[in-house]
Order: structure tokens, then sequence, then C-alpha cells
């Protein structure tokens, strides 16, 4: 019993280990789920589920992982993400481009098996039939009703042996309620597992194979070991995202230093090149109003020697004999005009 214990554990080992290469081509905001990402592609590659359902899809980390694992295992299950892709008070209200870069990212990579089903949780149930889902994620909106609800909703939809995931079973503000319903799905499923991390995910086993994941079993040496194991990758994980994320910051805050730098040598060409203009239309403005005024003073100078001769040329004039002999002429005639206007 010893020994197959022991190779168990190394079978196991060697499986999470595997599990370590597992690298998401699809990492998107809200970050909630990316430490979770590793254990989902284990979880469906251990189950094999015949279809997978997941209710709340947002950006697709966590849907887009599972397909991953679908792909890459060569795994025979058929995906669908069901979502109203308009958001809600716990997800919060996001636009059409989310669910066009979703819509994009499946068509390209997992159209062959992966389906989006753009509609309400309720509504989608009547287009599956009872007991065919193997493997079903419930992460709407995070209300103890609202859960409860959609479980209740989809559970005879389940197949005798299927796993149920729930996301944000370790929040408890904003009115979430998934960590009270996770209370009463260990209460009901014996196999079950849990992580803190990331939020907190909650898994239950609705079968009796209690040989296939022993995993499964809570406070077992097995359990720890995934438990550990998928906590510590799941967390390199989500610093490797914010890691990421702050490089994109800081290249995008590179650029935008250098648009602004660019920016400020353009506008600082283009204000010498006005003050260029503007220096050269004054100098031009000054060698007009030097030539003005010297052309005035010239004028002003031909004007006074003028005047200068003139008046010389008067003074000559009135002291000259013609003029004095010519003086008792001019007395009479101004006396004639004063008479004429006295007449008048």
């Amino acid at each position: 019993m010893e020994k197959q214990k022991r190779k168990y554990m190394k079978n196991i080992e060697r499986q999470l280990i595997e599990s370590i290469s597992f690298s998401p081509k699809s990492l998107e905001f809200p970050d909630s789920w990316i430490g979770h990402l590793p254990f989902a592609a284990f979880l469906i590659e251990k189950c094999r589920p015949e279809i997978f359902v997941e209710l709340g899809t947002h950006s697709g980390n966590s849907y887009f992982s599972f397909c991953q694992a679908v792909k890459e295992n060569k795994i025979q299950t058929k995906c669908y993400a069901i979502d109203s892709w308009k958001g809600e008070e716990h997800a919060g209200i996001y636009g059409e481009e989310i669910f066009e870069k979703v819509n994009t990212h499946n068509q390209k990579h997992y159209a062959s098996f992966s389906k989006l089903m753009r509609m309400q949780f309720d509504e989608a149930a009547d287009y599956f039939s009872d007991s065919c889902i193997g493997l079903l994620h419930i992460d709407g909106f995070h209300t103890y009703d609202a859960v409860k609800h959609d479980f209740e909703t989809w559970e005879k939809k389940l197949t005798p042996n299927a796993f149920i995931i729930f996301h944000d079973i370790n929040v408890r503000e904003q009115n979430f309620g998934v960590w009270k319903f996770w209370e009463e799905m260990k209460a009901r499923y014996p196999l079950n597992i849990d992580f803190l991390h990331s939020h907190g995910l909650g898994v239950v086993f609705t079968g009796n194979d209690e040989q296939s994941f022993p995993w499964m079993h809570p406070q077992t040496e097995e359990q720890k070991i995934v438990q550990t194991f998928f906590q510590n990758i799941g967390e390199k994980q989500f610093h490797a995202y914010n890691l990421l994320r702050e490089q994109e910051k800081n290249k995008y805050l590179k650029d935008e230093i250098n648009n602004l730098h660019i920016q400020f040598e353009n506008l600082k060409a283009e204000h010498n090149i006005y003050k260029a203009e503007y220096n050269m239309r004054i100098d031009t403005l000054q060698n007009e109003l030097t030539h003005k005024e010297s052309f005035f003073r010239e004028t002003e100078h031909n004007l006074y020697a003028e005047i200068s001769f003139l008046q010389q040329s008067c003074n000559e004039f009135t002291q000259s004999r013609s003029w004095r002999i010519t003086k008792p002429l001019r007395i009479v005639g101004q006396i004639i005009r004063n008479k004429k206007k006295f007449l008048i």
C-alpha cells in the first residue's frame, strides 16, 4: 500500500511539473483569475469532459486557458462561454470592444470546438440537455442568491461525475456571497479542493470515484501538495502578469515622453522660424523707418533752405531802388481799395 502511494505521489508530482510549462496566450484585464490559470489547464486535462461550460467570461482569461489546454492536450471537449458581455455591478460596465476582442481571439484560435453564447445564463440553459456537462465554471454575479440560483438552474445539466468551479470564494466585501455558498457546497460534496489566492477558487466533484482524484480529498497529503504547488506558480503567474503590465506601462510612458519631446522640439523649431521671420520683419521695418527719417530730414533741410532763400530774396527786393520809387503808387492803390470797401 505504501509502495503504491509513493508511486502515485511520484506520478502526480510529474504531472504537476508538466503543468509548469503552461503559458497562457491570452492575458487581459481584469487580473482576478490570472493566479488560477495553471490549475485550470491541469484540471481540464485531468477530468477531460465532453462538454465544458463557463458562466461569466468577461475578457476571457479563465475561458481561454481551458480552451488552450484542450487544444494543446488534444482533448475532445466542446467548450461554451456564456455571457451578456455588457457587465454588471461586480464586473463593472464595459463597452462592445470587450466582446469583439474575445470573439476575435476565439475565432482565431479555438473556433473548431469553442462557441460564444451571448445571452443570459437562464436562457442558455435551455440549449443544453440534462446530464451532459462534465465541467461547469460559475463566475457570474457574486451575491449569495445569484450564485445559488445559477447552481440550481444548471445542476440538472451536470453529469453524475462532474466538476464545478466557483470563483471569488475568498472575497467578503461588496455584497459578495460566493464564500457562503461555497461552505454549503463543501458540506454537500466531500470531494473538494479550494485555493485562497487570486480571490479564491473552489472546486467540487459530484461523483464517487475517489481513486481517480485523490487530490480532491480535503486535508490529505496529496491535496496539500496540489494546493501549495498551484498557489506558488499561480502567484508567480500573477506577479509575472503585473510585471509585464508595468513594463508595458513604462514603455507607454517612455513613448509619451518621447512624443512630448518631439512635440517640444517641433514647437521650438517652429518658434525659431517665427522668431527669425519676426526679426527679419523688424529689420525691414527699421530700415524703412530709417530711410523715411532720412528722407524727411533731407526734405526739411531743403525746405528751410528754400524758405531762407526766398526770405533773402524778398528782403533784397524790398530794399531795392524800384521798390522805393513805386511806394507812392502802392499807397494810392491802397487808399482807392479802402474807399471802394467803404462805398460798398
